[in-house]
Parts: C-alpha cells; sequence; structure tokens
C-alpha cells in the first residue's frame, strides 16, 4: 500500500458511574486502528463499535459487582 493510501482512525468513548454515597468510577476506552483510504468509514465504525461496545461491557460489569456489595463500597 502505498504510503499516502495510509491513515489511522480512532474512537474514545467514557463515562462516569455513580455508585451513592459520594462515590463514583469513570470508565474511558480509546481505539485507533490503521486504515486505508478506501476502508476509512468501514474500520472506522468497526472502531466506535468496539470502543462503544467495550465501555456497556464493563459499565455493566460494575453495576453486577455494586449490586452484590451491602453496605459503602470500602478500598
Amino acid at each position: 500500500m502505498a504510503e499516502k493510501e495510509r491513515g489511522l482512525v480512532g474512537s474514545s468513548c467514557g463515562l462516569t458511574v455513580m455508585l451513592g454515597g459520594f462515590q463514583a468510577v469513570r470508565v474511558d476506552c480509546w481505539l485507533v486502528l490503521p486504515t486505508s483510504k478506501k476502508k476509512l468509514r468501514q474500520t472506522h465504525r468497526k472502531c466506535v463499535e468496539f470502543v462503544h461496545d467495550k465501555v456497556k461491557s464493563e459499565v455493566r460489569k460494575i453495576y453486577e459487582h455494586h449490586q452484590e456489595v451491602s453496605g459503602t463500597v470500602e478500598d
């Protein structure tokens, strides 16, 4: 592939989850992928979907874990 036909696409997503009792956790994910001009939109869509799904998955885990904890979350 010619040098000028190469490129990078990226996406990031983040969400702050309030746990209650003045506690919160932040979930961030970012991804950068190499691509060609021909596949720019397709690769970007894959990047966005991956990042969004990863944040959703991690937030779901946080909510499930937090519901199992009684009282306040401590170190």
